[in-house]
């Protein structure tokens, strides 16, 4: 090993942000530890054979070398869930490392990962247990999360005694709910209709619902931030029920709509 000081390596990929969010969190937490971190990520894979990324990124993180890695005292590796499995580009990143396999460098250091998807059933610890087979053939010491961390028994929005998955998206989808019921009110207050009214009021109760179990479901093992949006989002949405049902009773009933005979 080189005379640099001991650092951990944060190394990973990130296609829209999240696990590069998560790896700069580790960071802060291995700082916090007293420990230095050293953030590296990989470049894309180029769809040619023939193209290359420039050795330095014009922006962000500079890509991780050889050195980066065979001096590094710890090592915490994340990667974005790709179909249960982790993203291409740090695949061919560790398909590059046979010269530090030779040799030993790796051998006997701790490793840990860490990854992030969309949904709660995205593959999240089939990436992290893929994401262990290069660190075991190199000799590392796996890492993870013990059952001692209380929040691993709470969470609601990853966690994984594999490593630390991360859930994103929840609160986005939860956003998209609410579009239908803006959409919807407008063209119905204008049509006066009560065939329209009846099937917005349908469409919103149906998204009232939805939000209501979400919000039961979530209350426990959920941040304060995380419930207040399930929170809002309940009582908008059953704001715009209760509106589209006093319309509904302002209309004449359905029954009494007399059809006007066709002109000859």
């Amino acid at each position: 090993m080189s005379q640099t000081a001991p650092y951990v390596l944060v190394l990973y990929y990130s296609n829209y942000g999240t696990t590069k969010t998560l790896a700069y969190a580790i960071a802060q937490g291995i700082e916090d530890a007293g420990m230095t971190a050293r953030i590296r990520t990989v470049p894309t894979v180029a769809p040619e054979t023939t193209a290359s990324k420039p050795a330095i990124p014009d922006e962000g993180d500079l890509y991780c070398t050889m050195d980066d890695l065979k001096d590094c005292s710890g090592l915490a590796l994340g990667s974005p869930t790709h179909f249960g499995n982790m993203a291409a580009p740090m695949k061919y990143f560790w398909d590059n490392t046979v010269t530090l396999w030779l040799a030993g460098n790796l051998q006997n250091k701790p490793a840990a990962v860490f990854t992030a998807t969309g949904s709660m059933h995205g593959g999240q610890e089939t990436t992290l247990l893929t994401m262990m087979m290069p660190l075991l053939h190199h000799g590392m010491m796996i890492v993870g999360v013990p059952y001692a961390e209380p929040a691993l028994n709470r969470t609601r929005g990853g966690g994984s005694p594999y490593g630390n998955p991360d859930i994103i998206g929840g609160i986005a989808w939860q956003a998209l709910w609410l579009v239908p019921a803006f959409v919807l009110t407008p063209s119905v207050l204008r049509g006066r209709s009560p065939y329209a009214l009846l099937i917005g009021s349908m469409f919103t109760l149906v998204y009232l619902g939805a939000s209501g179990v979400v919000l039961f479901t979530r209350i426990y093992g959920s941040s304060w931030a995380e419930i207040v949006v399930y929170l809002l989002d309940f009582i908008l949405l059953f704001a715009i029920n209760v509106w589209l049902f006093i319309l509904l009773k302002r209309l004449p009933s359905m029954n009494n709509v007399v059809k006007q005979p066709r002109s000859r």
